[in-house]
This record gives structure tokens, C-alpha cells and sequence, in this order.
């Protein structure tokens, strides 16, 4: 069984002291080459990591194609350039080491090993088809609107969506699906589940937008037009964020 293999199917649930062992033994202390199809790519804000990786950015995806394992690599700043030039649905070849298992997001990370991150062109990969859209994706291609209301997502912003995907239990692949609904055409957002899960929704919309200390014009609009298909009025949507930058204050 390859290094790769051995990552197909763990999950944060059945991952044990024992699995982690297996991994750095077949992966060694040496860099690898692995096919990364890239989701999405964002600042670095994992602990435990060397110095020289803090501060810079990192790419999530899955290994190979979509079909394979999460992952993902981590850089050095050097890279910042290339990294951000990158876009979801690229397929690049790295060289890296492994690093560990991060059991929040039941995901293997590497450490960039100064690779050429020019997305290949002349490889065919498995473009296998999504998930049919449900409610969990529904719920994130909401989060995903107002998250990039203003036109960007900050790394506070980046860290707290990342909270709410831990929270939902949602993969990368959930992600990448909620992206899809988002990215095809003019979307309006979409009412999940109960009026106590609509509410949660929009709590989780602000908590994104509260990650920076306020809520900027774009996003207020989003939430105002949210709050208004739930059926909130302003009355009400303020008692949701005053309760919530309690709940955010005394945890702080």
C-alpha cells in the first residue's frame, strides 16, 4: 500500500496514535511527489508548524483528483505569489513532506518543498461529478455569498468559516459543492432546514463578517435581504446580533 493509500478513508473519529505512526513511517523524511487538485487556498493558520511556513499560505485540496484523499499544503512566503494565482479546479505537482494529520479536518499536511506551482495543462485528470446539492450545502453556499460580499475574504474571516465547516462536520468536498452553487449563475440564497436552523444560519453569517470587528456595507445588505426571507425584522435581527457579540465578547 502506498503513503497515499494509507490516507484514503481516515477520519477524525477512527484516527488514533497508531495511524500517525503508520504515516511517518511510510512517508519518511523525505519530500514526495503528489498531484494536488486544488479547492481553495487561504492563509496559513494551522498550529505546530515551522517557523519559516507561519504567515504565508497554504492550499487545501484532494490528492490526484476529486476522488482522492484531503489535503493540504503549506508555504513559505516565497510562494505567496504563486499561491495566490491559483484557482479552484487547478491540478498542480507538488514536492513535499509530510507533516501530520490534522484530525479537526480529517486531512493529511504537507510542507512545500519548493515546488513549481504552474497548473498543469496537459493532463487529463477524473473529473468525477459532485454530490447532488442538499441542505448542508445549501446552508454553506449561503455562508460562501456573504463571506465574499465585499469582493475578498480576510484570514480572520478564512479561520472563523473554517470554525463553522469544523462545527457542521462539512469536508472539502462540501465546500467544493457549496462553491459550485454559488459560482453558477446569479444566486440568492436558499432557506435550509427549520426557522431554528435559518436563525443559526444567519448567526454564522455574522459570526464570519464580525471576524474582521464589523460588518461591512455589502454584508449587511446580505443579511438584511437574509434575515428578510426568514422572516426577521430589524427589531429582531439586532437582538441576534447583540446576543452574539455578548456570546463573542465574553468568550474573548
Amino acid at each position: 500500500m502506498t503513503p497515499t493509500e494509507l490516507l484514503t478513508g481516515l477520519n477524525s473519529a477512527a484516527f488514533t496514535a497508531e495511524n500517525e505512526l503508520h504515516l511517518r513511517e511510510a512517508f519518511g523524511d523525505i519530500s514526495h511527489e503528489l498531484a494536488l487538485e486544488v479547492v481553495r487556498t487561504s492563509w496559513t493558520l494551522t498550529y505546530d508548524v515551522p517557523e519559516n511556513y507561519t504567515g504565508a499560505r497554504c492550499v487545501q485540496g484532494y490528492l490526484g483528483d476529486k476522488n482522492g484523499p484531503e489535503a493540504e499544503v503549506m508555504f513559505t512566503k516565497d510562494q505567496d505569489a504563486a499561491v495566490q494565482a491559483l484557482s479552484r479546479g487547478d491540478s498542480i505537482r507538488i514536492y513535499a513532506w509530510y507533516n501530520h494529520f490534522d484530525k479537526l479536518f480529517s486531512r493529511a499536511c504537507f510542507l512545500d518543498a519548493g515546488s513549481d506551482l504552474t497548473p498543469i495543462r496537459d493532463k487529463a485528470l477524473s473529473n468525477l461529478p459532485q454530490p447532488k446539492p442538499g441542505p448542508l450545502h445549501n446552508y454553506l453556499a449561503n455562508l460562501l455569498s456573504i463571506a465574499y460580499a465585499d469582493g475578498e475574504l480576510s484570514p480572520n474571516e478564512d479561520a472563523e468559516l473554517n470554525k463553522v465547516l469544523s462545527r457542521l462536520g462539512a469536508s472539502a468536498r462540501d465546500l467544493d459543492t457549496a462553491f459550485n452553487i454559488v459560482a453558477s449563475g446569479d444566486y440568492q440564497g436558499e432557506l435550509v432546514g427549520t426557522y431554528s436552523e435559518q436563525v443559526a444560519n444567519i448567526e454564522d453569517m455574522m459570526r464570519v463578517c464580525m471576524a474582521d470587528g464589523e460588518i461591512k456595507e455589502p454584508e449587511q445588505q446580505w443579511i438584511t435581504y437574509f434575515s428578510g426571507l426568514v422572516g426577521l425584522n430589524q427589531e429582531q435581527v439586532d437582538k441576534v446580533f447583540q446576543s452574539l457579540d455578548a456570546s463573542i465578547s465574553a468568550n474573548t
